[in-house]
């Protein structure tokens, strides 16, 4: 049987949650043998995680061509705009080309390339939705109309998207991020790829923020809610920060000023952090607005106190009202010290969510997304084959 070739598109492939999702799909299709995938990406990949990932899974990866934008003198910038131009329609074809070679168009995160893909006649085309509803109501809620499936990561964003595009009812699908849980599991018990400085880390006592570190994650929020707790506490819990991003070096100034650097530790990007949420007394949240963070679902998988805001859209939904963790109101740092506090008295366990997790989690399991993910496909390239002028 001829395989099904599926183009995914991206805007950019950076270490975080939309591409370690990515990762998992691609994976569990080619697995399946029925499918080849190739990735357009708008901006260079230099990741080597997903160019070792790419290589290893037979994915081929075009890239649109840039040009570095530079102070130069006019005759200078004359000629970049030339070759602006020019690189632009060699993308436009180089991007001709890649869809042709496809039979489903998989536009991955929120509706990046709808300029493009609505040109695009001849093709099924899938758009995944995966951030907050707010933002992709604002953004792209006018163009979803390019796509023949419209992809929500949760219940509540598909909700939000009926409401607020009810001519998409019939295109709108359910479909969570896939988890294979028993590995996430497994690669919380080896801790022999980290450092002897990490590996004394894990023995004290600690809250933990996984994240990218930026505005919208609102991690001042943490930072004031934790002051406030040593300041009411005699607790030696600390309090620390896995990850990166714009905002680090300010955070970090902003914990001294708090005299706190001794116990707000920033520790960076660490690869495979499963240990970390393993060993922590909660896994934070803050975000402003979030789609359907991974950090909630690995925690739930490791049976960690997750403690998250309910910001929009998900992490609610994700936590199944409240039973699997705790949910405060965003921005507020009193709420989340009191949290903190009766996390460290233990007056909030994790044995209180360990039921309900075991029922809930079950919803996040690998297998039976990626056939749901696969019938999806099959049925958009299948209907296209019986009519490919529709």
């Amino acid at each position: 049987m001829e395989k099904i070739k599926l183009l995914f598109c991206h805007d950019r492939m950076v270490i975080g949650g939309t591409e370690k999702a990515f990762c998992e799909i691609a994976d569990g299709l080619l697995k399946t043998g029925k499918y080849s995938i190739s990735v357009w990406c708008k901006t260079p990949i230099t990741e080597k995680y997903f160019l070792d990932f790419f290589e290893k899974h037979s994915i081929t990866l075009h890239q649109h061509l840039h040009d570095e934008a530079k102070h130069e003198t006019l005759s200078k910038n004359i000629r970049r705009f030339f070759r602006r131009f020019i690189n632009r329609y060699a993308n436009d074809r180089l991007f001709r080309r890649c869809v042709d070679g496809a039979d489903v168009i998989v536009d991955f995160k929120n509706g990046c390339m709808q300029s493009r893909l609505r040109k695009v006649k001849d093709r099924p085309k899938i758009v995944w939705l995966q951030c907050s509803s707010g933002v992709i109501i604002h953004d792209i809620k006018t163009d979803c109309s390019v796509y023949d499936k419209v992809v929500c990561i949760s219940h509540c964003l598909r909700h939000d998207m009926q409401r607020y595009c009810p001519k998409l009812k019939d295109r709108l699908e359910t479909i969570y991020l896939p988890f294979d849980l028993e590995h996430i599991r497994r690669l919380a018990e080896e801790e022999d790829h980290f450092s002897d400085h990490q590996l004394a880390l894990l023995g004290d006592d600690y809250f933990l923020v996984v994240t990218r570190l930026s505005r919208d994650k609102d991690s001042d929020t943490v930072i004031l809610a934790y002051e406030m707790f040593l300041r009411e506490t005699s607790s030696k819990t600390k309090l620390y920060f896995i990850g990166d991003g714009s905002d680090r070096l300010r955070l970090e100034q902003m914990a001294a000023d708090c005299r706190l650097s001794e116990m707000i530790l920033f520790l960076g990007q660490i690869s495979e952090p499963y240990a970390f949420v393993k060993h922590s007394k909660a896994s934070i949240l803050s975000s402003k607005n979030e789609g359907a963070p991974l950090v909630i679902v690995e925690g739930m998988a490791l049976k960690t106190i997750v403690v998250a805001s309910d910001c929009p859209t998900a992490p609610r939904e994700l936590l199944s009202d409240g039973r699997c963790g705790v949910l405060f109101t965003p921005g507020n740092a009193a709420e989340l010290r009191d949290i903190l506090a009766k996390i460290d008295r233990r007056e909030i366990t994790k044995e209180q969510f360990s039921d309900d997790i075991d029922a809930w989690i079950k919803n996040f399991e690998k297998a039976p997304i990626l056939k749901q993910i696969q019938n999806t496909i099959d049925l958009l390239a299948a209907n296209h084959t019986r009519n490919p002028d529709a």
